[in-house]
Formats: C-alpha cells, sequence, structure tokens
C-alpha cells in the first residue's frame, strides 16, 4: 500500500532527526515534531511516539486506542533496542531507531499509519470525476438537443407552416430551406414544388372561370 511506504519513510526521516532530542529529553521539541507530521499528514498518520533507551514514552500525539499505543510502544523499544526499522505485518505500525551523530540508538520513532483517509480521497476524487463526467454528458445532450431543434424540429415546423397556408388555398407563402442539401431541403423542395402547381392550377382555375363568366355575359347579351 502507498501510504504505508510513506509512512515507512516518514517515520524513519522524523527518527533520524530526533536522536538529539531523545537523548537529551527535549520533550517539548519532541512533541513539535509528532505533532507536526499527523497534523500535516491529512489523516493518514494517527498517531506518532517517542521512547527513549529505557523504553519510556517521553512524547507522543494522535488518536490511538489504548492497545494501539500498546503496540506502538512495544515496536518502538524494539526498534530502540536492535538498531533496526521494524513494522507489523500489514505496514500499519512502523518504528524507526533514532540515533546519535555516532550512530549509537538512545531510542525511537513509533508511528500508527492508516489508508482509510487516502481510500477516502480516493473515492471522494472519483465521486468528483462522475459527477463532472455526469455533467458533461447533460450538457452535451442539452446542446445536441438545442442543435436538433435549429437543425430540424424549426424547419420542420416552418414547412408545417407552409402547408398549412397552402391547404387553407393561400400560396404567397414562399419557400424556405430549399438549398439544404438533407432531408428537411428535400421536403422543402417538395412542398415548393406542390405550392407552384397549385398556385398555377389555381390561376388557370381562376381564368377558366372568368372566360365561362364573359361567355354567359355574351350570351345574355345576344338573347
Amino acid at each position: 500500500d502507498g501510504v504505508y511506504a510513506l509512512g515507512a519513510n516518514v517515520t524513519s526521516a522524523v527518527a533520524s532527526r530526533s536522536g538529539g532530542a531523545i537523548r537529551f529529553g527535549d520533550n517539548a521539541k519532541l512533541l513539535e515534531d509528532l505533532t507536526a507530521v499527523v497534523e500535516t499528514s491529512e489523516g493518514r498518520a494517527l498517531h506518532a511516539i517517542a521512547v527513549n533507551q529505557n523504553g519510556e514514552v517521553i512524547a507522543t500525539f494522535g488518536n490511538a486506542t489504548e492497545a494501539q499505543l500498546a503496540d506502538l510502544t512495544t515496536l518502538g523499544v524494539a526498534a530502540s533496542q536492535t538498531g533496526q526499522f521494524e513494522t507489523t505485518g500489514d505496514g500499519s505500525l512502523a518504528a524507526a531507531p533514532a540515533t546519535t551523530s555516532k550512530g549509537e540508538a538512545v531510542g525511537a520513532v513509533a508511528m500508527l499509519w492508516s489508508s482509510a483517509a487516502a481510500k477516502s480521497a480516493v473515492f471522494r476524487d472519483q465521486l468528483i470525476a462522475y459527477a463532472l463526467g455526469g455533467g458533461l454528458v447533460i450538457a452535451l445532450c442539452l446542446i445536441c438537443s438545442a442543435l436538433l431543434r435549429r437543425v430540424i424540429s424549426t424547419p420542420l415546423r416552418e414547412l408545417g407552416l407552409v402547408i398549412d397556408s397552402i391547404a387553407e388555398g393561400d400560396f404567397s407563402e414562399e419557400g424556405k430551406h430549399l438549398d439544404r442539401a438533407d432531408e428537411v431541403g428535400n421536403i422543402a423542395r417538395n412542398v415548393e414544388n406542390l405550392r407552384q402547381q397549385l398556385r398555377e392550377a389555381n390561376r388557370l382555375e381562376e381564368l377558366r372561370e372568368a372566360a365561362q363568366q364573359h361567355q354567359k355575359m355574351v350570351v345574355d347579351t345576344l338573347n
């Protein structure tokens, strides 16, 4: 787990600079360092302790149960006595020896680490990514819907109004969307052809009726 690998490195780094404070019993300095590490770990480090060569906890900070604190102390004492880095099987507990400038072990720093915060952050990031992805899909759907209305729905509605006018005998409405190369354009051109044919037929009908009326008037005059 990446968190536990990070924990091992951080624990060793803190221990490497804590030898002098442990040796001279500078508890305030130790507490300051441990507090800074826990508080800046974004929930990954839960607790940290410093033990001296006698196995005494001389600085502690965090939120660990009594059982976890006891395990931390045991691991810290082991690291202090062996002069080696110590960890549990799952890597959640880590302890590193604190030494003097001459390499003499004077104590150890032990820390409790958790991957829960990291997993929570990953889950949160995934939720944000899903939310952004969903929002993008919705936005694309809205854009596509608007484009469809503009490209298809609106022209078809306008052609429908032209057809209504033709059906009512009004052939004055000029054709629209005649230059389009898609199906809407084909429909528009068919409607325009129909309009022109019906307008011509209507004109011829009016001429025929006018001729019949004139003929009737001539016959009436002769009679």
